[in-house]
């Protein structure tokens, strides 16, 4: 049981924000969570997708591991044990160069760093990296496999059967459309 119930804050930071977290433990124990974190807003073109690990039962959390930090807004992660140290990790890109929450952005500072983040994506950044990913890791969150491309994004991702068999539940993602 964790004393504060956070497990990585940065408020007064640029790149503090942190939603969307999923927690799963592995059989030895570790607990890893994964958000999309050291991020700028809900929307903004800087989500990255990061774990923390804890070996405390929550006590104490490592500082965030980036685990994607792809040219497009990585959202929404899901983590499931898959057994032993074996990790599920997954999440979508997005491209929300268009977004309304661009906007509406009062600061000029941030509205500034946001069109330059927006400037580094291409039509053809999108074409290659907008879709839902997976990715495995073999050692409890300390390395990862390459990313892969798949059809169908889930908050949280897929749970795991008492059979062992994954169910998968969501969308499409070319019906996701953009932010």
């Amino acid at each position: 049981r964790s004393e504060h119930g956070v497990v990585s804050s940065f408020p007064d930071e640029f790149f503090g924000y942190f939603g969307w977290p999923t927690v799963a433990q592995t059989e030895a124990g570790t607990l890893v969570v994964a958000a999309s974190g050291l991020r700028n807003d809900h929307v903004c073109p800087f989500g990255r997708t990061i774990i923390c690990r804890s070996e405390d039962q929550g006590q104490s959390w490592t500082s965030p591991q980036v685990v994607n930090d792809s040219p497009l807004d990585d959202r929404d992660a899901g983590l499931l044990c898959l057994g032993g140290d074996q990790l599920l990790l997954t999440w979508f890109t997005t491209d929300n160069r268009r977004s309304s929450a661009y906007l509406e952005l009062g600061d000029k500072v941030q509205a500034e760093r946001w069109g330059e983040g927006f400037a580094r994506v291409s039509d053809e950044l999108v074409a290659d990296w907008a879709g839902a990913w997976i990715r495995r890791s073999q050692d409890g969150g300390l390395s990862w496999d390459e990313p892969k491309k798949i059809m169908l994004t889930t908050p949280h991702g897929p749970i795991k059967r008492r059979t062992g068999v994954l169910l998968f539940l969501g969308k499409y993602f070319a019906d996701m459309g953009s932010f």
